[in-house]
């Protein structure tokens, strides 16, 4: 070993920690969230159709829903053969179940409940007025 690469290797062995110690230094992690952000899910709000049947009728229908926080409600329109009737529909969403209130002039008043999809834009339920029970599939117009 020449006099130089003796050097050499002692200036590494005695300079080693020293080198070791200029790492690149990481930062500090970020401070713990102090709250969670949860993203807002779409709402029932809008205008809705879909089509209904019994084992003895079927027809379509059209509402339009407004959501506040958990509950909804809205005016109903439903088409029967040719006959059209009026009515509301109320109730509360938890997750992707609706329970539902309905009332149609000449129809009665009735309950039910549904089923949405994540987005809001399809459901599918049932609804009994009187006895009769009725199965319904809608979207969000």
């Amino acid at each position: 070993m020449t006099r130089t690469q003796s050097i050499c290797l002692v200036l590494a062995i005695a300079l080693a920690p020293v080198l070791s110690s200029c790492s690149i230094k990481t930062l500090p992690s970020a401070a713990p969230a102090t709250g969670t952000l949860e993203l807002a899910k779409p709402k029932l709000t809008g205008s809705w159709k879909g089509s209904w049947d019994t084992s003895t009728a079927s027809g379509t229908f059209t509402m339009h829903l407004t959501q506040k926080g958990k509950k909804f409600s809205g005016p109903l329109t439903i088409i029967i053969q040719k006959v059209t009737t009026k009515g509301t529909v109320k109730g509360t969403i938890r997750k992707n179940k609706l329970t539902l209130a309905v009332t149609a002039k000449g129809l009665g008043t009735g309950s039910g409940t549904a089923q949405v999809n994540k987005t809001r834009t399809m459901m599918k339920g049932s609804v009994t007025i009187k006895g009769t029970k009725s199965t319904f599939n809608g979207s969000k117009a």
